[in-house]
């Protein structure tokens, strides 16, 4: 979680990530939302492991959500970072990193 917090911080020019919130848990991810020292948030997901296959469940909502964002020009979050093999990053796990839809309470 840590390495999770100073990566996200680092994608947003922060320093450090002074606040982190559960959000409600999904069935497939738990998602969390970091608050930096300058006040900017971000929502990381890290996939359950009843998920499925990781690589794909991971790789399929970050192609679903530029697909809507960009190609359909629906509202959606935009993803700063994702990684679907956890043996290759710092952080030791799956995760998706985005900014915080304007509309999340």
């Amino acid at each position: 979680m840590n390495e999770l917090a100073r990566f996200a911080a680092s994608l947003i020019a922060a320093d450090r990530c002074v606040h982190v919130q559960e959000c409600p848990d999904g069935f497939h991810d738990k998602a969390y939302l970091f608050r930096t020292n300058y006040g900017r948030e971000v929502i990381c997901k890290v996939p359950n492991p009843n998920a499925g296959v990781v690589h794909h469940t991971i790789a399929s909502e970050v192609v679903t959500m530029h697909y809507v964002r960009n190609l359909l020009s629906t509202p959606a979050s935009m993803v700063l970072a994702w990684n679907y093999r956890a043996e290759s990053n710092a952080v030791g796990a799956e995760y998706i990193i985005m900014k915080r839809p304007k509309a999340y309470p």
